[in-house]
């Protein structure tokens, strides 16, 4: 069995942390050896380090919550992120990490300021000497690639590249052609 409690939090997949946490409870009679991946070899160091600090700092957190709270400890989180921490392969001390709250304003609802924020990020990185092909945006469903990749090639005339930005049906231009089909052959059709 080959999993990461870690990635299952963000519900992939409709993925279940506790099913690979509880591995030791429900298959305790079948010999378990328990191997952690110590080394990450994806990512550049700089985001190794933060990884490794926001995880420590969020399972301290939530644990002193629950003490307040309900008296107890939070043994599952604990020992789910008990070997959160991943060692860099490389040497120099490279990679980006930006974390912003954003909110929206009178004028702007929040996709907008957070296409704008982010934007302003690709340009900065830009500025700094990084190039496009470096950079990755990750998102949590596929539906929030569109809205980038339309924002990025209309106001910043950057290319995205995505599978999902490459759909026809991912295009408004495409979406008005067909809704304007519909209508023609079918003025009864309320689109």
């Amino acid at each position: 069995i080959v999993g990461d409690v870690k990635q299952s939090i963000y519900r992939w997949r409709n993925g279940d942390w506790r099913i690979l946490n509880g591995l030791k409870q429900n298959l305790g009679h079948f010999p378990i050896r328990l191997k952690t991946l110590t080394v990450n070899r994806r990512s550049e160091a700089n985001v190794i380090g933060f990884n490794n600090r926001v995880f420590k700092e969020a399972v301290d957190y939530l644990n002193c919550r629950q003490l307040e709270e309900l008296k107890t400890e939070c043994t599952e989180l604990k020992e789910a992120y008990g070997d959160v921490e991943q060692e860099s392969p490389k040497e120099k001390a490279q990679g980006y990490v930006r974390v912003e709250f954003l909110e929206p304003d009178e004028e702007r609802d929040y996709t907008e300021v957070t296409l704008q924020a982010l934007g302003e990020t690709v340009k900065e990185l830009q500025e700094k000497g990084v190039k496009l092909n470096d950079m990755a945006i990750l998102v949590r469903k596929n539906r929030n690639i569109p809205p980038i990749a339309d924002y990025f090639d209309r106001e910043l005339k950057v290319p995205v590249v995505s599978d999902e930005a490459f759909q026809l049906d991912a295009s408004q231009a495409v979406g008005m052609l067909v809704d304007a089909l519909r209508y023609l052959s079918d003025e009864t059709d309320s689109v």
